[in-house]
């Protein structure tokens, strides 16, 4: 016979030994029934031949599961909707599809072998942990559930190690999980499914989700919704953000990828960039102690976008309120970029650029007042690449050092003198055009190997350009304007390299 079938039976409590005498079955389907037990033999007559056996919604509380290595073509076990308390460390050498949801179980024992397995779903039992190794031998296994068990408060490290490489899906929600350790789930493929839905997670901390993350990098996705998590700033202000975003299914990180309200910033104005997450923030109309309190203000997710995000600005053009900018005023906040122009500026106190100096990449002060520069900080400004002064009041500027700087915009200044002994070994283009400098001091250039562009026109370097004052030691110099110089005459060796 092929099939053996029993449905809504109150009289059958057990299989017993010989039940079915010397007749054996490719299938074995017993539902909604009172049977509690099943005497070994019943199945063992049927061991070369029962592909597929099926007990549920029934009364069973003992299930001879010893007996699988012997049931030599079982692929399928489905023990659902029973009153089963554990279950052994099986062993199966076809078993494929094994389903034992919905019963009394507490405890799994370790140590299964079955490596053709394919589907385990252990849902809806009271199951609160898993044992180290479950899952290492199942390297056919596609999905995985185990929904509705107690697996929380803690998932710990191990608990779900994962060896297959078609795993589709992975179900773990409703188990009451408020945080996952470094590690607790491994062996996520490109295309997993991860449901972690309807639990209490409130955290989505970097040392356990952003292995899953990068493991998913197909079509893969860890769905959280029905838990009162948050974004957390690793991830909203991640330069991977956008490759993550589409793997995480229920969070929401908007609310990092906003301004503050504008009463916190009044009269500063804030934007930002929605695809590059790049902040503006535009201080025109505020005077000094506008922009003080703004930036003291800031909420600190804000300081976090600034941080994290992308490119961070301040702008201030046309204003004729700020004459310094005094220590302190931009509080917490970094920028990689400050933009003044058009400005009262005298002076900037020199803890301003210091608070900056791991972040500042460019910083431009032009058409303004300025008369003073902490030009003595610039060696700590590791990041600055641009620094821009044109068109101001400089009267001097000492000997500069930078290992970081490649452009020096200082023209249209008041400069009389340069002092020697300059170390910019990064310089690509140096402008001191439109300043009354009379001399170049010997060997300023002689450290600068990659400098591309010199522009010292409209100075006052004539009528005599003497020897060694222009000492090039760059292999990539490409335009040198020595032009409205007054110069009638060129000592030898005035212009080498």
């Amino acid at each position: 016979m092929k099939e053996f079938i029993l449905d809504n039976s109150e009289e059958v409590t057990e299989l017993p030994k010989g039940v079915f005498g010397n007749v054996t079955f490719q299938k074995i389907s017993i539902s909604s029934t009172d049977l509690a037990t099943v005497d070994p033999s019943a199945l063992l007559s049927s061991k070369d031949r029962l592909q597929e056996m099926t007990i549920i919604s029934s009364a069973l509380e003992d299930f001879p599961f010893h007996i699988l290595p012997q049931m030599t073509q079982l692929k399928q076990l489905d023990l659902s909707r029973n009153r089963l308390k554990a279950v052994p460390a099986l062993d199966s050498p076809r078993l494929e599809i094994l389903d034992v949801s919905r019963n009394d179980i507490k405890k799994l024992e370790p140590g299964w072998s079955i490596p053709n397995l394919g589907a385990l779903s252990i849902s809806y039992n009271h199951i609160t942990e898993l044992p180290a190794g479950l899952l290492v031998g199942m390297k056919n296994l596609t999905s995985f559930d185990a929904t509705g068990c107690h697996l929380g408060p803690i998932l710990k490290k191990g608990s779900l190690t994962f060896r297959s490489e078609v795993l589709s899906i992975v179900f773990l929600g409703v188990n009451e999980i408020a945080s996952l350790e470094p590690g607790a789930i491994t062996g996520l493929k490109n295309d997993t499914q991860l449901v972690l839905e309807k639990n209490l997670m409130t955290e989505l901390k970097e040392d356990t989700f952003l292995p899953m993350l990068q493991d998913l990098s197909g079509n893969g996705t860890i769905f959280l919704s029905g838990n009162p998590i948050q974004c957390d700033s690793w991830l909203a202000f991640s330069l991977n953000f956008s490759q993550f975003s589409p793997r995480l299914d229920g969070m929401d990180c908007d609310f990092f990828m906003r301004c503050p309200h504008s009463n916190a910033v009044s009269p500063c104005n804030c934007s930002i960039h929605g695809t590059t997450k790049d902040v503006i923030l535009d201080c025109s109309q505020a005077n000094s102690s506008e922009i003080f309190s703004a930036f003291h203000e800031v909420p600190s997710y804000f300081t976090q976008l600034i941080y994290y995000g992308g490119q961070s600005t301040f702008n201030m053009k046309g204003n004729r309120a700020v004459k310094h900018l005094m220590d302190g005023i931009f509080g917490k906040v970094n920028f990689n970029e400050i933009t003044i122009s058009e400005t009262s500026l005298v002076s900037v106190d020199p803890t301003v650029l210091l608070s900056l100096k791991n972040s500042l990449e460019t910083l431009i002060i032009t058409n303004s007042a300025l008369e003073e520069f902490p030009f003595q900080v610039i060696p700590e400004m590791t990041s600055l690449s641009k620094l821009e002064l044109s068109y101001n009041a400089l009267k001097s500027v000492p000997a500069l050092r930078s290992s970081s700087l490649q452009i020096v915009q200082l023209s249209h200044n008041r400069i009389k003198t340069l002092v020697p002994d300059w170390l910019m070994p990064n310089l690509k283009k140096l402008n001191i055009s439109n300043n009354p400098i009379s001399k170049i001091p010997p060997g300023l250039f002689e450290r600068s190997s990659g400098l591309m562009y010199f522009d010292a026109s409209h100075c006052h370097l004539g009528p005599t350009l003497s020897n060694g004052s222009l000492m090039f030691r760059t292999e990539v110099l490409s335009e040198v304007s020595l032009r409205y110089n007054g110069i009638v005459r060129l000592e030898p060796g005035a212009i080498s390299g």
